[in-house]
């Protein structure tokens, strides 16, 4: 997906890496041209108030009355990028009431917003630090390298469920987790762990909390 302010997102489907540069054509789209009610307008700060450059901001589903859509209208922005001033734009063909969006950046936790409403009105999402989860993959004494491990919160609510985060272990075995939400409870699992580890470590793996925002709690060893 290609993303430009003042320009529609574009999905360009089986690109190659190695066939050169993709000449990539976008539609102009100027925001004058919706009415308020089909586009919500926002700005992604820190705890300071400073913008938030880059930011992916996805649409996580749309609301509309009573009823909230999990797969939004045709036409409807999947996803933007915020510019320098920290400001997005994201608009439907259909009006709506509100969507609710999840932001990432780098240096900052994943965060859910919900019930961002539509209309002129620029709307302010501040960005949090996250906390960090490491720890170390053993089987009988000896690292495993190249283990996938994922992380998932146990709070699905809506208001709070952010994904999973999947990574690798490295060659000693270490893993991180970077700028993971913090003050919640989470589940780490992994296929290969299943496969070649015992129940007793399987377990131990299963249920962790990271601390506090910039700090960070090893759980493995």
């Amino acid at each position: 997906m290609v993303v430009a302010p003042g320009y529609e997102p574009t999905f360009f489907a089986k690109v190659d890496p190695q066939a050169g540069v993709l000449d990539a054509q976008l539609k102009a789209r100027p925001a004058t041209n919706l009415q308020p009610s089909h586009i919500v307008l926002g700005r992604v700060v820190d705890e300071k108030g400073e913008p938030v450059e880059n930011a992916v901001v996805s649409l996580h589903s749309l609301r509309q009355g009573d009823t909230t859509h999990g797969w939004p209208p045709e036409g409807t922005d999947p996803l933007a990028v915020t510019d320098q001033r920290g400001e997005f734009f994201l608009s439907s063909r259909e009006a709506f009431d509100a969507m609710n969006l999840e932001v990432e950046a780098r240096r900052f936790a994943r965060k859910r917003i919900n019930d961002v409403p539509g209309g002129p009105k620029r709307q302010t999402l501040t960005m949090t630090e996250g906390a960090a989860l490491t720890g170390r993959v053993l089987k009988d004494g000896k690292p495993l390298k190249g283990v996938a491990l994922g992380v998932v919160s146990q709070d699905r609510s809506m208001e709070n469920f952010t994904g999973d985060f999947v990574i690798g272990t490295m060659d000693d075995g270490n893993f991180l987790f970077s700028n993971l939400p913090a003050h919640r409870q989470y589940y780490l699992y992994g296929k290969q762990i299943l496969r070649c580890c015992s129940n007793r470590v399987r377990t131990r793996f299963r249920n962790t909390a990271p601390p506090s925002r910039g700090s960070a709690r090893r759980i493995c060893r």
